[in-house]
């Protein structure tokens, strides 16, 4: 058997067992097909699988770099010959100065098991300072780096921790946002347009030596699936606050990248004062009950257009914000923010909003008040919260919306946690819909099911009626 490592693996001559067991662990169930199956809505369209390989003209099996070690170890395993063809792209050593980096205890431990590997994922929780460990990987391992993010924000901030943790990295390419230039050391790519320009891409992808996916969980999958299976970097890692997304892709995910090398317990981030852990207060909303389970006519009748619900949520805003703390509101749909910013901003003028129906230079404005303090109060959707949106003073969070997602849950705590000066408490609150079956189950449904209490819980978290 013949392994050639490149972009992707390609295994020529595989005996027929571990060409089965490839095949196997490369048909991942269709979560999109599994959902319409479960709700009654129709198939059509829709395989029961997605196929994570391809076979090549001469029968070599084509699959995902992440598996590499799982391959080499099956094959050994297995007393199966064979021999390894390193087609990856590795530079001379490149010396640049780091000085700069001052790292905490769990930081330096997850950098050095890390640099041990040449793929795979570091999972971490949001206030450890995932940015820090990543771009220490590029003077450790001295490699030209493309530091692949999926949003505007977070490739600003990469940039700006760049500039701050190595001042040696001379200028910092940009592939985004109409420019096309690679840095001298580092370059930053926004996955939207890296997928959008395969020709390109394809002229550059063995320009680096390592290749960083930030945020992986939040990335979408089939973008960053194209754009990782057409770069040939020698070190391939993602950065992520949780193994789990959204869209239930963790197999494809670990499959492009390599399945977690580093897991930094929350705990061990707390000891050395990175986060905070939040306290979780619950209020029990009672309402008409309801047997339907159409989540998005329920959404719409009985969250958005319920007033007392509303109020409520208001009135602890306000409460809040009176004493003299920073809080994020937080829904799933516009209109319903608006509502909410109408109210809040009657009772307390500094209070600001940030949606997709304002322009992003107005969302920027809102968020740069907030960090200013000029306001106190920021009406947002849960998609600002993966874009960037890092205030470390952020200490009191309303869930508007009910929703079931762990990883929305997890994101949501991540954002409240971080420490700052004169930051004494973080406080999360819940409204718990215990009338309307569908919702009261997105807050508590058992152990086991997905549900916001599992992650309160695995978390560590204080949980508390009120």
């Amino acid at each position: 058997m013949e392994i050639q490592l490149s972009n992707k693996i390609r295994v020529k001559n595989a005996p027929s067992a571990i060409q089965e067991w490839l095949i196997s662990i490369l048909k991942v169930p269709n979560p999109k097909y599994a959902e319409a199956e479960q709700a009654g809505r129709s198939l059509w369209g829709l395989d029961p699988h997605l196929y994570n390989f391809s076979f090549l003209p001469d029968n070599s099996l084509l699959i995902p770099r992440g598996l590499r070690e799982k391959l080499i170890t099956t094959a050994e395993k297995t007393d199966t010959n064979y021999t390894l063809v390193d087609n990856r792209s590795k530079f001379d050593f490149l010396h640049i100065d780091s000085r700069e980096i001052k790292y905490r205890p769990y930081q330096y431990d997850a950098v050095l098991k890390l640099i041990g590997e040449t793929e795979g994922f570091i999972v971490a929780p949001a206030g450890s300072g995932k940015t820090v460990i990543g771009l220490s990987l590029v003077p450790l391992l001295g490699q030209p780096a493309l530091w692949l993010t999926h949003t505007g924000p977070l490739a600003d901030q990469a940039e700006e921790r760049a500039k701050s943790f190595l001042p040696s990295i001379g200028e910092i390419g940009l592939l985004g946002r109409g420019k096309w230039k690679i840095g001298d050391i580092l370059t930053i790519g926004m996955v939207q347009t890296l997928v959008r320009r395969p020709e390109d891409l394809l002229a550059i992808r063995d320009r680096f030596g390592l290749v960083i996916l930030d945020e992986a969980h939040h990335a979408p999958a089939r973008t960053f699936m194209d754009v990782i299976g057409m770069l040939n970097s020698y070190y391939l890692y993602g950065l992520t606050a949780t193994p789990y997304r959204r869209d239930k892709l963790e197999q494809i995910m670990f499959q492009a990248i390599g399945w977690p090398k580093v897991t930094i317990p929350i705990d061990e981030v707390e000891k050395h004062g990175g986060i905070m852990k939040p306290v979780v207060r619950y209020r029990t909303i009672h309402s008409p009950r309801v047997e339907d389970n159409n989540i998005q006519r329920i959404l719409k009748d009985n969250i958005i257009g319920n007033r007392s619900r509303n109020h409520t949520i208001v009135g602890d805003v306000i409460t809040e914000a009176a004493k003299g703390n920073f809080c994020i509101v937080i829904s799933d749909r516009k209109v319903h923010c608006e509502d909410l910013f109408e109210l809040i901003s009657t009772g307390w003028d500094k209070t600001g909003i940030a949606t997709g129906s304002y322009s992003k230079k107005y969302v920027k404005e809102q968020v740069k008040r907030f960090n200013e303090n000029k306001i106190t109060v920021l009406v947002t959707t849960f998609s600002l919260l993966g874009e960037g949106f890092d205030v470390d003073f952020l200490n009191r969070a309303f869930i508007a919306m009910p929703f079931r997602a762990e990883s929305k849950a997890e994101q949501l705590v991540g954002r409240i946690q971080r420490t700052a000066p004169g930051k004494t408490d973080a406080i999360v609150y819940d409204y718990v819909d215990v009338d309307i079956g569908v919702l009261k189950n997105q807050f508590h449904a058992g152990r086991g099911k997905n549900c916001r209490i599992n992650v309160y819980e695995k978390l560590g978290l204080s949980i508390e009626p009120y």
